[in-house]
Order: structure tokens, then sequence, then C-alpha cells
């Protein structure tokens, strides 16, 4: 996957989060990624703020 790529999935992720987390789940379990990118991406994205982990 180019970076091209990347950015339009991490676009689509996005459009994706402002939806409803019927959307949002749909996303997430629809990403050929594994399982722990896919964990690491729910947590980055959490709307509580304490919930996503620190840099």
């Amino acid at each position: 996957m180019d970076w091209k790529d990347k950015l339009s999935l991490l676009q689509c992720i996005a459009l994706d989060l402002q939806s409803s987390p019927e959307v949002l789940s749909y996303s997430f379990s629809s990403l050929c990624a594994p399982q722990c990118y896919v964990n690491l991406m729910r947590k980055c994205w959490d709307k509580n703020l304490e919930k996503r982990p620190s840099l």
C-alpha cells in the first residue's frame, strides 16, 4: 500500500468516525489489518480523551 492509498484509507476512517457508531464498527471490522492495529486505532480515536494512549 503506497502513501496515497494510506491517506485515502485515513480519510475514509475520519469520515466514518463522524458518522454513527454502527458505521464505525463496520469500518473497523472491515479493515484488512491485524487485530492489534484495529484495537490501537479504536483507542486513538476514542471520544473520551482519557482513554486514548499517551505518546
